[in-house]
């Protein structure tokens, strides 16, 4: 699966039509969503910007590529704090849709429909409901890695980001 995939890439790249071309090995649909929580997470150590904590899975109904995501240990991050750029990913697919007009003009459809599936205040209220649950458990952890002021900090930045993300995402794709 995983040759099918990498030769479907360089064909693809040769074609000059790299998201048709891989239409028969890639789940586009599940791809660009994938791609587009990476970049409203601030996921820069996953598969688009560090080629990292990803897995390629392959549906067994039609043997199409996807790409699982796991550890987001460096999420809600701007790309920049990497020296990344969501302009220029790294991973290969990545890199190769967004240099494809067809490819990105997808994404873009793609952006807008998960944009309009994101409610902002129903994941701001869930988050501050995961608060209230591991709050004291947070402060008096002899274990933690940080104050009790910057637990403080790091929730209020997960508020900031959560309102922030809607409009830098739509920024970013014009959407």
């Amino acid at each position: 699966d995983i040759f099918a995939v990498t030769a479907a890439v360089t064909a693809a790249r040769a074609s000059g039509d790299f998201h048709a071309g891989m239409d028969g090995v890639l789940d586009w649909p599940e791809y660009h969503r994938e791609l587009l929580m990476e970049q409203w997470t601030g996921h820069l150590d996953g598969y688009a910007l560090n080629t990292n904590n990803n897995r390629p899975y392959f549906d067994p109904a039609d043997g199409k590529m996807e790409i699982l995501p796991w550890d987001l240990d460096y999420a809600f991050q701007e790309d920049y704090v990497w020296g990344m750029s969501w302009t220029t990913p790294r991973g290969v697919l990545a890199a190769s849709c967004f240099a494809d007009a067809a490819c990105v003009a997808a994404h873009k459809a793609v952006a807008a429909e998960v944009a309009a599936g994101i409610d902002v205040a129903a994941l701001d209220a869930e988050l501050s409901a995961w608060e209230t649950l591991t709050y004291e458990a947070a402060v008096t952890d002899p274990r933690r890695e940080c104050d009790v002021a910057s637990v403080d900090a790091y929730r209020a930045s997960l508020h900031a980001w959560i309102a922030a993300r809607p409009a830098y995402m739509q920024s970013f794709w014009g959407y």
